[in-house]
């Protein structure tokens, strides 16, 4: 088994969500939060949590680096994703079963999963993920005596803000789309190397048919689901499935793919290579009518149009930032397109966490010519770090 393969297993043993039962949090509430999508005074909510330890810290930031407000919380792990839906934010553990909701006024909400897991047991979410009508989690159960003994189980649930539902699916959920009052929900199957994606029915909560996908098997060597944040490999763009797959082999890992598939049918329409040099694929979104497909490395493409006209844009980054993100270890931990700008946000993870450099760099989405530098000055002994965009 290859190790992009073991890493798939490992995170789904730790990763399961579930149907939502929510407490009122009893804290002094964060100030007012609204999902935004123009630049127009722009603040960040800034994440801080650990992935084994209890705990973590929302600190919010302008675009100048001011901090203007910071609240802590005892209970909470590897607080990873987050969606926005119906004005709320959502953030998810992967790690276990606590997880958070950032009303619009403020309110801070806990969210467990069904009565049948228990609250803070150590299961979590694998992604998070929005659509107009819905809100989209991941249950991983696993392979578990109490639960399924003998097969890799993950559940489905999803809510549209009045009904709560859920369906139990076979292999490890990695991501899911909505389209037509179906979900698409792409799945590994870790006995056989094999991807599909599950249609399920929203109206009905039932799985309609199961769409196979050619990621090129060949005993173990093989093409895999790409991306590094939050269900990132797979998109509804021009009313395709849009599915981001990586090879796990010297020759093929870096030069991503992607394929395109008729959500009806089923077909495979079309496979683009999307990069034959090294290209780590970070994140997908869409933005603007595009398809934006965002590596590690100081570049992204964007796809237009139905014929997927294709556009290369590199970061304008100076020497002293590209040598600094090298000695040090600049990670890339979050992403956000917001107007005619990328926000990206990075954590120099050398050195322990409270003395890491972190900040977040604005570039301009056609040209990718640099603007603001926002230094995160809060000094956290947390070791993840991510953020979204809040007014």
């Amino acid at each position: 088994m290859s190790i992009k393969q073991k890493k798939i297993i490992a995170t789904a043993l730790i990763s399961m969500f579930a149907m939502i039962t929510i407490l009122i949090l009893l804290v002094t509430p964060f100030q007012g939060i609204k999902a935004t999508d123009t630049n127009a005074d722009i603040e960040f909510a800034v994440i801080y949590s650990n992935a084994m330890d209890e705990g973590f810290e929302i600190i919010r930031y302008d675009t100048r680096g001011n901090i203007l407000n910071e609240k802590k919380f005892k209970e909470g792990q590897a607080i990873y994703h987050f969606s926005e839906f119906e004005n709320n934010y959502y953030l998810m553990s992967e790690r276990k079963n606590r997880h958070y909701i950032l009303s619009q006024d403020g309110e801070v909400n806990l969210l467990f999963g069904p009565e049948k897991y228990e609250k803070d047991r150590n299961i979590g979410s694998a992604f998070s993920r929005s659509s107009e009508k819905h809100m989209f989690f991941s249950m991983n159960v696993g392979i578990n005596p109490e639960y399924s003994p003998d097969e890799y189980l993950s559940e489905l649930v999803y809510f549209d803000g009045s009904k709560n539902s859920n369906i139990e699916l076979l292999g490890y959920i990695q991501s899911v789309v909505e389209e037509n009052n179906k979900a698409y929900a792409l799945f590994f199957n870790g006995n056989n190397n094999k991807l599909g994606i599950y249609v399920i029915d929203l109206l009905d909560n039932k799985l309609i048919k199961t769409i196979p996908i050619d990621n090129h098997l060949n005993q173990f060597e093989g093409y895999f689901p790409a991306g590094q944040n939050n269900g990132s490999s797979l998109q509804i763009y021009q009313d395709k499935l849009i599915l981001i797959l990586d090879g796990n082999t010297k020759e093929t890992q870096y030069k991503p793919i992607m394929q395109i598939i008729n959500p009806s049918s089923g077909e495979l329409e079309q496979e683009i290579s999307i990069s034959q040099q090294n290209f780590d694929v970070f994140d997908t979104q869409i933005f603007n009518n595009k398809l934006y497909v965002i590596s590690t490395n100081s570049s992204f493409i964007e796809f237009n149009g139905s014929e997927f006209k294709r556009k290369m844009i590199k970061l304008n980054q100076d020497e002293q930032f590209i040598k600094q993100r090298k000695s040090d270890r600049g990670n890339i931990s979050g992403i956000k397109i917001i107007g005619n700008q990328i926000y990206i946000l990075y954590d120099f993870v050398k050195g322990i966490p409270s003395e890491r450099t972190r900040e977040i760099r604005e570039y301009n989405l056609e040209t990718g010519e640099e603007g603001i530098i926002i230094p995160l000055s809060y000094r956290s002994d947390k070791e993840i770090i991510k953020f979204f965009n809040v007014y």
